[in-house]
């Protein structure tokens, strides 16, 4: 009889075929399936946080056999040391910032009763025999035996929207481990966020229009940007991004395709220009939806600014990743252009070119063309990524020679129909120190 709790060591790789590509960015849809508490579970109405759904395909019983070929089939074989491993790993998980955890399988409801009495296991199971999830959200199975069965998949989601999708799972008794390193490094990655926010926050708020102005934020990010912090001060505030949290002050949506001409007094846009496919398309919309005077504030990388020397001050103050933990993108940067063997010029010439970068000259020059230049400044840029660095410590860097300023802070005036745009100079036309 086969030992349900151990994996063989010659198990075949489950291969990543694309088939979660399109599930990041989904709303949860609205149905309701069985658990294994006798409740019935709306995915729509979780609740809120992160809830850590994982799919698997059948797990075994501990008197029967594994079907023929089984441990043949990638990504088959592991259910229960899986389950195992979320039931170990339970406390770890709500530690570390989720809110729930569920299993889900297309096995009945008493199936699935009898694997959580058996192993003890802390959360529910739902129940989805008919894949009424796998045809909302056009979920990956796979055929053994002639039957159905999921592929193993976790779905990551908060607030009503798929966050995160681990897919393929591998190995499955390591893979609770995984959603825990990756929760922690969401949480370190919410603390550079707020350190990023919370340093720009009173340059955004000392150009904006008093309170309670109207204010849209362009890329306001799945946390939400400014707009937590727009509201407190007492403004009429909208977040626009696909990736935006669920409520009323958001829409889940890019900005070109946002309708409100002329309604809004000021336009917030913080590192969501120089990586936009069409800047000219989005500057149009955002003149559209402001009203005649409306103020925009920019705050930007001018990646032309990002020279050897800085980029190896940068990379000699990364923090070290461990366990797991998601690298951020100057970590990624550093292992490329290693590997690369590249002059760090050419390198990051090829880099900026395959992202579709827009240089700080080139955004300077489209805004000047749609607004008045009140004033454009440069500074700090990196520090919310880095180890023990402050702001002060990289603009004292700045000020010192060592690196250059890539932070580009924009701050526009919308004239009137009669009025002239685009007189304000040229972009190297700027102070060199924020403040």
């Amino acid at each position: 009889m086969v030992d349900l709790h151990e994996l063989p060591t010659d198990l075949p790789v489950p291969q990543d075929d694309g088939a979660a590509d399109h599930l990041v960015g989904l709303p949860a849809p609205r149905l309701g399936l069985p658990s294994t508490e006798g409740k019935t579970v709306a995915l729509d109405a979780l609740g809120e946080g992160r809830t850590i759904l994982y799919l698997y395909p059948l797990t075994g019983l501990p008197d029967v056999d594994v079907p023929v070929g089984w441990d043949e089939i990638p990504g088959a074989r592991g259910c229960t040391p899986e389950a195992c491993a979320f039931r170990d790993h339970h406390q770890d998980l709500l530690d570390a910032g989720a809110a729930r955890v569920l299993g889900l399988s297309s096995q009945d409801t008493d199936y699935q009763r009898e694997l959580v009495d058996r192993l003890h296991l802390p959360f529910p199971m739902l129940s989805d025999p008919s894949f009424t999830l796998g045809k909302a959200l056009d979920l990956p199975t796979f055929e053994a035996h002639g039957t159905t069965l999921y592929k193993r998949l976790t779905l990551v989601i908060l607030d009503g929207v798929v966050e995160h999708v681990f897919y393929p799972v591998f190995p499955p008794d390591e893979h609770a481990q995984q959603v825990v390193s990756w929760l922690h490094s969401r949480r370190t990655s919410a603390a550079r966020r707020d350190v990023w926010l919370t340093a720009q926050w009173p340059f955004v708020l000392e150009h904006l229009p008093p309170a309670p102005a109207s204010v849209l934020e362009i890329g306001c990010g799945t946390a939400g940007g400014f707009v937590p912090r727009l509201l407190e001060a007492g403004y009429d505030a909208l977040g626009v991004d696909p990736m935006a949290p669920a409520g009323p002050h958001y829409t889940q949506l890019e900005f070109e395709r946002l309708a409100v001409p002329g309604q809004v007094d000021a336009v917030v846009a913080c590192t969501s220009l120089h990586h936009v496919a069409d800047l000219d398309e989005l500057l149009t919309a955002a003149v559209a939806a402001m009203r005649p005077g409306g103020t925009l504030v920019v705050v930007e990388m001018d990646w032309e600014r990002f020279d050897e020397a800085t980029a190896r001050w940068c990379f000699d103050r990364l923090r070290p990743v461990q366990d797991g933990a998601e690298h951020v993108w100057l970590h990624h940067m550093h292992d490329e252009w290693i590997a690369s063997g590249e002059p760090w010029a050419d390198y990051l010439r090829a880099w900026t070119s395959e992202e579709g970068l827009h240089t700080g000259e080139s955004m300077a020059r489209a805004l000047d063309a749609r607004f008045e230049r009140q004033s454009l400044t440069r500074g700090p840029y990196f520090f919310a990524d880095l180890e023990d660095t402050s702001e002060s410590a990289e603009q004292a860097a700045i000020d010192g020679g060592v690196i250059q300023a890539a932070g580009l802070r924009y701050v526009g005036r919308l004239a009137s129909q009669s009025a002239e745009v685009g007189r304000a100079g040229p972009v190297d036309q700027v102070e060199e120190a924020v403040g």
